[in-house]
């Protein structure tokens, strides 16, 4: 699908240069985390400003903790918030690891950011400039990408020897999760993305997970 999005953002006026995985997110807790009701126990932090995971959040009828993520270490300190979403690699080196006791097994969902020059930054580029940006760019993001999930890997396994323990999910409580992130999706069509683009991204999903 990155003709599409590429199309998309052209619309737009931007050009992708490309995309950054950022990881899979897991819950790391205070308490352990093995379905919805133990989730709707604890104070559960939101990123603040972020309109999908308060859906997912409050879809499980949780009531969050809305918050920038310079604070999420001090409101872990003080109580505030129990339980936070993060990739391993972010839990380590923003330290909230020394303030949780829990990691859940099973990633919640896959974070990934793009990097953009406006098209008119873009066109200024001769054509062999362009092409060389774009093979760099190319390159780039390929050890970049690489080395993030090798980072999010190690960064579990640190985590783990430092005492956090790993939970794994009640029987049933990932189809759980699964139909409510179903049902957000279906809601936020239409407000956050097109009904026409989640239907090919599921589509895409389906067919990779088929194979």
């Amino acid at each position: 699908l990155d003709q599409v999005f590429e199309e998309r953002l052209r619309a737009r006026g931007f050009h992708l240069l490309g995309w950054a995985d950022v990881g899979f997110v897991r819950f790391f807790s205070r308490h352990a985390v093995r379905d919805a009701g133990d989730l709707r126990a604890q104070k559960t932090w939101l990123w603040e400003g972020d309109p999908l995971a308060r859906a997912f959040l409050e879809e499980l009828g949780v009531n969050p903790v809305p918050l920038n993520i310079t604070d999420v270490l001090t409101a872990l300190q003080t109580g505030i918030v129990d339980a936070v979403y993060v990739t391993p690699y972010g839990c380590l080196s923003l330290q909230w690891f020394t303030r949780v006791k829990h990691l859940v097994d099973i990633p919640i969902t896959h974070a990934m950011g793009a990097v953009v020059l406006s098209e008119k930054q873009w066109s200024l580029l001769a054509p062999e400039e362009a092409g060389a940006v774009a093979r760099l760019a190319e390159e780039i993001f390929g050890r970049l990408n690489a080395a993030t999930r090798e980072q999010n890997d190690e960064a579990e396994e640190a985590i783990l020897t430092r005492g956090l323990g790993r939970t794994e999910l009640a029987p049933g409580a990932m189809e759980g999760f699964e139909a409510i992130g179903r049902r957000v999706w279906d809601r936020l069509a239409g407000v956050l993305y097109e009904r026409d683009l989640l239907d090919r991204l599921t589509g895409a999903l389906a067919g990779a997970r088929g194979r």
